[in-house]
C-alpha cells in the first residue's frame, strides 16, 4: 500500500513535469513567431524606405 501511494506521486509528479514543459515550449514557441513577425514588418517597412528613395 505504501508503495503503491509513491508510485502515484510519482506519476502525479511526472504529470506536472509533463505539463510544465509543454506550457514553457509552448511560451517559447509564442515568442519566437512574434520577434519573427516583427522582423517581418520592420523589413517591410524598411523595403518601402528604400523604394520611396529610389523613386
Amino acid at each position: 500500500m505504501f508503495i503503491r501511494r509513491l508510485f502515484n506521486i510519482g506519476e502525479k509528479a511526472k504529470w506536472i513535469i509533463v505539463e510544465l514543459f509543454v506550457v514553457f515550449v509552448g511560451v517559447y514557441m509564442a515568442f519566437l513567431f512574434q520577434q519573427y513577425a516583427e522582423d517581418q514588418k520592420l523589413r517591410q517597412e524598411k523595403d518601402k524606405v528604400l523604394m520611396s528613395l529610389k523613386a
